[in-house]
């Protein structure tokens, strides 16, 4: 969000992002590929999610960081039956539009390394930089 054409910090906007919002995130992406299931299979890790989103976006941690940790904790968590990989990535790039970027990479390379992130066991700092080199800032409005 740009105010008086500086990016400001959108930390009213990351805190609406609760449990709820999570779950219409998960909503939308698992239209898109096969899915199984669309139920929750672990309610206190989307909070947990949300509560980590909160206390970044407070101490006003860099967007990058925020993406990478939302990815990490919905991919490693597992808090959905099924699609968590797919909504880890559209939670990132919600995260990334509250900063007035978008994430700038194909849906290959997405997927391959949103499987990764499990796959390899990645390090936030790891996730952080993939997201990061592909930050790229919206035009003003």
């Amino acid at each position: 969000m740009f105010v008086n054409g500086r990016l400001s910090y959108p930390v009213e906007k990351l805190m609406r992002i609760n449990s709820a919002r999570i779950k219409k995130v998960h909503a939308v992406s698992i239209r898109y590929g096969k899915t199984f299931s669309s139920g929750v299979r672990n309610e206190g890790s989307l909070d947990r999610i949300a509560d980590e989103i909160h206390k970044m976006a407070k101490g006003h941690k860099d967007s990058s960081l925020i993406v990478a940790r939302a990815m990490e904790l919905l991919v490693k968590d597992h808090p959905f039956w099924d699609g968590n990989h797919r909504t880890a990535f559209e939670l990132g790039r919600l995260i990334c539009l509250l900063f007035s970027y978008r994430l700038d990479v194909t849906v290959e390379e997405a997927v391959a390394f949103m499987r990764n992130i499990d796959h390899q066991d990645m390090p936030v700092e790891k996730i952080q930089k993939w997201a990061k080199e592909r930050l790229v800032p919206m035009k003003e409005p």
